[in-house]
């Protein structure tokens, strides 16, 4: 895509419905590009191509590979993630946490096992799908 006719910015407000945690990491990139190389989180990486139109059959391809067949998302399990990964997040952190008596350590090392696999699964994306703000020189 050549050009940058939209901003993180822009894009967050042409799209209230975006989550808090995604419109809170957009306002700290200034460009899209930027939006897209930082992005922590796999399925906002969807989210971000649904909104600007970028997304093309090979793009939805890559994401259902990595997350084994489409977005686990639902009202009781507002993650994204599969239950199959969820509950190996789980099990890190009781590991970790000594058990899941301690209730706060358990959480604190569930939160940790959690960012890091997002952070892995939207590196993942970005090794398969080139940015598609990036300019072309």
């Amino acid at each position: 895509m050549t050009g940058d006719p939209m901003t993180p910015r822009e894009l967050i407000a042409a799209h209230p419905e975006a989550c808090d945690g995604g419109k809170a990491f957009a306002e700290t990139c200034a460009t899209m590009e930027e939006l897209w190389d930082r992005c922590p989180v796999a399925p906002w990486l969807l989210w971000i191509q649904q909104r600007t139109r970028t997304l093309d059959r090979h793009a939805v391809e890559a994401y259902m590979s990595i997350s084994g067949a489409g977005s686990h998302y639902t009202t009781a399990n507002k993650t994204g993630i599969s239950p199959a990964l969820y509950t190996a997040l789980a099990e890190r952190a009781s590991k970790a946490a000594g058990s899941t008596d301690n209730a706060a350590q358990y959480a604190d090392r569930f939160n940790v096992e959690y960012e890091k696999a997002m952070r892995e699964q939207a590196d993942c994306v970005r090794s398969l799908i080139p940015n598609p703000f990036k300019e072309i020189k």
